[in-house]
């Protein structure tokens, strides 16, 4: 009993930590590459390098599919931080070499390896934590993770202005080789792979897709995610627009959209404190419906007053929910599945819609673009936020179907 008690805690301490570095390592990758991007490439570009993402994440999916009920997640999430560390330092030297195209795979590689690794993590939590233990320390973790993201992006303006948004790029693959060190003096806390689910049939992406298709839970908790990464995304591209316009120089736009971060790192962390009592108090169910309904206000806001400091204002309030309540909510959504669900089912409701659903924003704004209507882009964002809260209201009362809200208050 008391060394499953030490476990735990040793578990929740290293996690922590974890935590802290991945998102340390997010905050100095975010700011440098999409300044640098925007340099090269413009805002205009980004509805392209969205697109983009969509075949990427496929290969990428395929990929984490053939390891992720074959190795423990502990030794996956150690693989993917070497692969993405040697990745990034090739990128750099291409860079450095002027090579066509390497700022769209440094966007590529920015935003796979950073839903890749908390996909793993959070994978391997719901695994290892009740509910009941998941609502408080879930919001340690994003805490924690605010912390690093605040330290980074503090740091990140004032290196990109010393030695360059490029050169700022080599304090990752530092950051990874501390998180592997730790990964591999920690492997008494993995987990064991369960052979027996391997033997089941599911032996590619297809049967992945099937996963997901066979569960109206499932299906629902997608389009749920789907909804709320579109909705972000076309407030990142209002934001990313005003961003160009506004500070045209590419290091004191590094530094500035790393003051953005460090802000939205701050909100997250300050509401990290309070996702548990939120959680207990709401429950998943209403948590789900309160983040589009203060959105939706928030949208109202920059309706009327559309300028930098309402987008950048919108812009942190839609990722603060996001990373902290929603994050909290839709993670242990997948506690009372199965292991096959939680990690292939996840894949691809995670992992491929999380990201791709930037493609589905690209078409959006294609379409607005081609008929000369991104001025009601403040609607259709409400429109859809409208939708969010039709398809979370579905999702919670089948949450409830399988925890009942005396469950989810003792733990399950």
């Amino acid at each position: 009993m008391d060394t499953t008690k030490n476990n735990n805690h040793y578990r929740i301490l290293v996690l922590s930590i974890l935590a802290f570095l991945v998102m340390f390592s997010y905050s100095i990758s975010r700011p440098s590459t999409e300044s640098l991007f925007l340099k090269i490439h413009s805002s205009k570009s980004l509805p392209y390098v969205w697109l983009l993402l969509i075949a990427s994440m496929l290969g990428v999916v395929y990929i984490y599919n053939l390891f992720v009920t074959r190795i423990s997640l502990l030794k996956l999430f150690n693989r993917i931080v070497l692969v993405s560390g040697f990745t990034v330092i090739v990128l750099i030297f291409l860079a450095e070499l002027q090579f066509p195209g390497v700022y769209y795979a440094l966007y590529l590689w920015k935003d796979i390896y950073i839903v890749l690794l908390v996909d793993t993590f959070y994978a391997y939590a719901n695994s290892v934590f009740p509910i009941k233990t998941a609502r408080w320390i879930y919001g340690l973790f994003g805490g924690m993770g605010a912390s690093g993201g605040i330290v980074g992006n503090l740091l990140v303006g004032t290196m990109a202005t010393h030695v360059g948004s490029l050169a700022t790029l080599w304090v990752v693959p530092g950051v990874f080789f501390i998180i592997c060190l730790i990964t591999i003096c920690s492997r008494s806390l993995d987990l064991k792979v369960q052979s027996e689910d391997m033997h089941q049939g599911i032996e590619n992406i297809r049967n992945a897709f099937r996963i997901v298709k066979k569960s109206h839970y499932l299906v629902f908790v997608l389009g749920l995610i789907a909804l709320t990464q579109i909705v972000i995304t076309l407030i990142d591209f209002e934001y990313n627009g005003f961003m160009e316009k506004t500070f045209p120089l590419t290091d004191i736009r590094t530094g500035m959209i790393g003051r953005v971060y460090a802000s939205l790192d701050a909100a997250t962390f300050i509401l990290y404190g309070f996702t548990g009592p939120i959680l207990r108090l709401l429950g998943i169910p209403l948590t789900l419906v309160f983040i589009p309904f203060v959105l939706g206000i928030g949208v109202s806001a920059y309706t009327i007053v559309p300028n930098f400091y309402t987008v950048s204002a919108l812009k942190v309030l839609s990722k603060c929910f996001d990373y902290t309540l929603f994050k909290a909510s839709k993670e242990i959504l997948y506690i009372p599945l199965s292991y096959l669900e939680k990690t292939r089912g996840k894949s691809i409701v995670d992992l491929l819609t999380y990201r791709s659903a930037k493609g589905g924003a690209s078409i959006l704004l294609f379409i607005l673009i081609m008929f000369s209507l991104t001025s009601y882009m403040s609607f259709m964002i409400l429109f859809l936020l409208c939708i969010w809260c039709i398809v979370a209201f579905i999702v919670s009362r089948r949450f409830r179907d399988k925890v009942t809200r005396q469950e989810e208050m003792r733990g399950l």
